[in-house]
């Protein structure tokens, strides 16, 4: 192993080392923003210079410290020598050189002091709540860039010091991810609304389903505060699918409708419902049959998956009957094939127009029916009332 040097990093100083002390005694105080946990005494995280301090003094009775710049060396090999654990929290240059009789200053690369995290960071579960790690992050940094300020520090040893965490490092990452699935949330319901109009070719229709995808996006959002579950990367990306799902449920009562024969708002919608009903609901069905044992699961990201995508098929289903239905009943375009075709002299026009007109005369007979028959039932039940 090889580690590279940071350039000008020089504890050997007596101004140096008591820096470094200081910055082991910030780090224990109520400022700081180290897992209060680790706070209490006995719970302390090692700190080299604390350690090297406390070694130094207990070898001999007239041991001091801060230690000559000419002796910290030897007496940072002798404590490696005989704690294993600070073999791992001081770095060289080369491996094998805190095993020599007196390594060079110079080739001291750095001093490590491991803390817990107050947020979980195992198993990338920090990457779960980006708001929480964009805010741990910017308080250890700003914390530690202001030590040298607020420990009067003698030296410059600090300012080559950093902060990090293995969850850290997947931040940038973790930034881009999220900045492409907010900019697919804004650009995929535009590309569905195209999608609609370019299979409905109707404006009013491609607005209600627009208008239904952003209250499914605002109602999924909703029931995950509630459930509390973070925006994480695998929520995000749950929910770039959701406009897929959504869409899909949307554009077969969208078709249906528009292709309807009836005149009237009720009836087309009626219609849209009767013939796409089961294939929707089939849809669903699979859906949810495909997404459910993932709530079983033992890992954490594919268990959330399954949450959101049940949530999101659900919703989806709601929408599609309950609001967007009933929509087209209220605003729904009245235009049907019968009446909105062109004039056209060809024969073979006027037979389609035909057929048309007898299919709808068809559908509005049946329709009378029903409505006579829902008035009878009416009848019936305020006649049966009367007498109760």
């Amino acid at each position: 192993m090889s580690v590279d040097l940071l350039d000008g990093f020089d504890p050997t100083s007596p101004e140096a080392q008591r820096d470094l002390a200081a910055m082991c005694e910030a780090l224990w105080a109520t400022s700081s923003p180290m897992n209060s946990a680790e706070k209490v005494a006995g719970a302390r995280p090692d700190c080299t210079m604390h350690t090297l301090r406390r070694f130094v003094l207990s070898r001999t009775p007239l041991g001091q410290f801060p230690i000559n710049s000419t002796e910290f060396m030897a007496e940072l090999v002798s404590l490696l020598r005989t704690d294993i654990y600070e073999r791992t929290a001081v770095g060289f240059h080369d491996s094998a050189a805190h095993q020599r009789a007196l390594p060079r200053h110079d080739q001291l690369s750095f001093l490590l002091v491991r803390m817990h995290s107050k947020i979980a960071a195992a198993n990338g579960e920090m990457l779960g709540t980006p708001a929480a790690m964009r805010h741990y992050m910017t308080k250890w940094k700003s914390w530690f860039d202001s030590l040298p300020r607020q420990l009067n520090a003698q030296s410059t040893v600090l300012s080559h010091g950093f902060v990090t965490c293995r969850s850290w490092e997947f931040y940038p990452t973790l930034q881009a991810f999220l900045a492409g699935v907010i900019r697919s949330l804004i650009f995929t319901p535009l590309v569905c609304l195209g999608a609609i109009f370019y299979i409905v070719r109707d404006i009013a229709i491609c607005y209600a389903a627009l208008l239904s995808v952003c209250c499914m996006l605002t109602v999924t959002m909703g029931l995950l505060h509630l459930f509390d579950l973070p925006l994480g990367p695998i929520e995000s990306l749950a929910l770039a699918v959701v406009i897929g799902v959504s869409v899909d449920y949307l554009i077969h009562l969208a078709f249906a409708y528009k292709n309807s024969l009836m005149g009237e708002r009720y009836y087309k919608s009626r219609a849209a419902v009767l013939a796409r009903s089961s294939s929707i609901a089939s849809a669903a069905l699979t859906t949810l049959c495909s997404v459910l044992p993932l709530l079983g699961s033992q890992l954490l990201p594919l268990r959330q998956f399954g949450i959101i995508f049940t949530i999101v098929t659900i919703i989806s289903f709601w929408f599609a009957f309950g609001f967007f239905n009933a929509l087209m009943m209220i605003l729904g375009p009245l235009g049907t094939r019968a009446n909105g075709a062109p004039e056209d002299t060809a024969a073979g026009t006027h037979a389609t127009l035909s057929d048309d007109l007898l299919i709808q005369a068809a559908q509005n007979e049946v329709a009378d029916e029903v409505a006579w028959e829902l008035e009878t039932e009416k009848a019936r039940g305020d006649h049966i009332t009367l007498f109760a």
